[in-house]
């Protein structure tokens, strides 16, 4: 990870890091709206899951550490404050996932303005029945 963290000359910024998250968004520029959301989102609630993690550990290895900040409170009452965040984005990343599972399997289907005539036909038929 040092390599990241290599710096221009002239300007100073982390060229490794700026050529890397450019690769990747070039890579990404490639998918369709809805997936590049989906990754930005998948990629958010990890970083959110890391933040937590780093918040219990710092205030847990360095309790006395002067802060700007400090979040009142005990390492168990911060572990349940940053249970039920993590708890809905560690869902939401597990729903996405099983929503495509769902999809491909033809379990469920969403309507679309390709398919809407054939849900409404679907439904139709299912009504005459």
């Amino acid at each position: 990870m040092e390599g990241m963290a290599k710096r221009a000359k002239w300007f100073k910024t982390p060229w490794a890091g700026i050529l890397l998250s450019s690769l990747i968004s070039f890579g990404l520029s490639f998918l369709d709206f809805n997936n590049i959301v989906a990754a930005a989102n998948i990629l958010y609630g990890l970083g959110m899951l890391l933040e937590f993690s780093a918040f219990i550990r710092l205030r847990y290895k360095y309790p006395d550490l002067p802060r700007p900040y400090k979040v009142p409170g005990g390492i168990p009452f911060l572990c349940l404050m940053c249970l039920v965040p993590a708890g809905l984005t560690v869902f939401a990343i597990c729903n996405y996932f099983f929503m495509n599972l769902c999809k491909s399997k033809g379990w469920i289907q969403f309507i679309t303005e390709d398919n809407v005539e054939q849900a409404v036909e679907k439904e139709s038929k299912e009504e005459e029945l």
